[in-house]
């Protein structure tokens, strides 16, 4: 009577990443907002017009939320349209205050 013994494993068991987002696996939301976090970062900081008024953009779910101060409404404008151009952005809550000298 022969007895084989199994072959080592020598595969290392998967190693299985949970989201942190309750055990949703849609990854490309929270990926996306970070992409879309650096594109409107990278536009207030390098655009001379926008990179002196010290505007704040936070994106959770597509949703852009601008923070900050503007001396016009037009400027208030502005900085909304070019967040709204941003690819990924389905939604912008401009809480942007206009307050003129």
């Amino acid at each position: 009577m022969i007895i084989q013994q199994p072959a080592p494993a020598t595969q290392q068991a998967p190693i299985i990443i949970q989201s942190p987002s309750g055990g949703t696996s849609d990854t490309s939301a929270s990926n996306n907002d970070a992409t879309v976090q650096m594109a409107i970062d990278k536009q207030l900081t390098e655009d001379p017009t926008f990179s002196t008024l010290g505007i704040t953009a936070t994106v959770m779910n597509a949703k852009v939320t601008l923070l900050g101060t503007v001396k016009t409404e037009a400027m208030k404008n502005q900085v909304e349209k070019m967040v709204r151009k941003t690819k990924g952005v389905k939604e912008v809550d401009n809480q942007i205050s206009v307050i003129a000298d």
